[in-house]
């Protein structure tokens, strides 16, 4: 496995996961403000989704260590490093004291992140088997 494998793949997850993200926190904020108006709305949508979603793939950049045969060969230690920042982040998300909209969206956020990783992961596993 190379590093630009594993660049590659922090790419897509910042890429599928802010668009997963745009769309779920701009369908949270149709519901929840059925009235509101979302031309005013989406500017900050926009800019929440992309500066949250630039904030994982920085905590995920971990995953470049991959490249190192003898952290990738461990089984724990790919799962750490891997995922560890987007659980970090989920983590603060659940225990931080914020309104519960913000909330709502970081969680939409860093999980969508987390499903975008984990097809990515097995993706990775299958491509570049620990022998």
């Amino acid at each position: 496995m190379t590093a630009k494998y594993l660049f590659q793949l922090l790419f897509k997850a910042f890429a599928f996961s802010f668009a997963l993200a745009f769309m779920l926190g701009s369908a949270y904020y149709m519901v929840t403000f059925k009235g509101g108006d979302y031309k005013a709305a989406l500017p900050s949508i926009v800019n929440g989704t992309l500066m949250l979603t630039m904030i994982l793939t920085l905590m995920s950049f971990a995953t470049m260590t991959l490249a190192n045969r003898s952290i990738y060969v461990n089984p724990f230690l790919r799962l750490l490093v891997f995922f560890g920042g987007t659980v970090v982040f989920l983590v603060y998300a659940f225990i931080h004291q914020m309104s519960e909209s913000n909330k709502v969206f970081y969680a939409t956020c860093g999980i969508s992140f987390l499903l975008v990783q984990g097809i990515l992961y097995f993706r990775m596993v299958r491509a570049y088997p620990a022998r």
